[in-house]
């Protein structure tokens, strides 16, 4: 018999979730989404980012399952999620302080060319990487430094392949996002 799950307290539905039950865990994500999607989107204005967010918490509250203690679930969620928003925002602020360091002038390719090295690119790319999740990082660091295929790292990490797959996607969206004013530098200055 289907357990019905709306009716649980979150005590219970932690303690459920702590033990495995995903369907405990997805009565937790129905119940919440929503409010941690609208504190995360009114500091941030951007969809995409404030959906990032919500789900990077609600995949730390999964993998933290067993060793979180947490006494007032939303509480908890509306931290966690005002936190993630705050480390975004430090994100966003130091790209927007690169890009502003440039110089004026594009015409002085010496200083841009300083700037703009590969090692800086791989150096913000390794960042990148580094302030992914735990489990996020872990499964794109076998795909990208150890060439695993998606089977390999599902079979050694027991999860899903999809469940790589998405980690991959995105590991690979983050890096792209901070990787995008580059981008449309070298862009600028390979058409001149």
């Amino acid at each position: 018999m289907m357990k019905d799950y709306i009716t649980y307290d979150n005590r219970n539905l932690l303690v459920l979730m702590a033990k495995g039950d995903e369907a405990a865990f997805t009565e937790i994500y129905n119940r919440y989404w929503e409010k941690l999607y609208v504190i995360a989107y009114n500091r941030l204005e951007q969809q995409q980012f404030a959906e990032d967010i919500v789900h990077d918490v609600f995949i730390c509250l999964w993998e933290g399952r067993t060793r979180l203690t947490i006494e007032k679930l939303e509480n908890y969620l509306a931290t966690a999620t005002k936190y993630a928003v705050w480390h975004k925002l430090e994100k966003i602020n130091k790209q927007k302080t690169f890009v502003s360091s440039l110089p004026a002038d594009p015409s002085s390719p010496s200083l841009v060319e300083k700037k703009l090295h590969s090692k800086q690119i791989l150096k913000i790319i390794k960042t990148e990487v580094d302030t992914l999740p735990k489990k996020c990082k872990l499964v794109f660091k076998q795909s990208r430094e150890l060439h695993k295929s998606t089977k390999e790292i599902s079979e050694a990490l027991d999860i899903s392949p999809k469940t790589v797959e998405g980690h991959i996607t995105h590991a690979l969206r983050q890096i792209k996002k901070a990787t995008e004013a580059i981008s449309l530098i070298l862009s600028f200055f390979s058409l001149l």
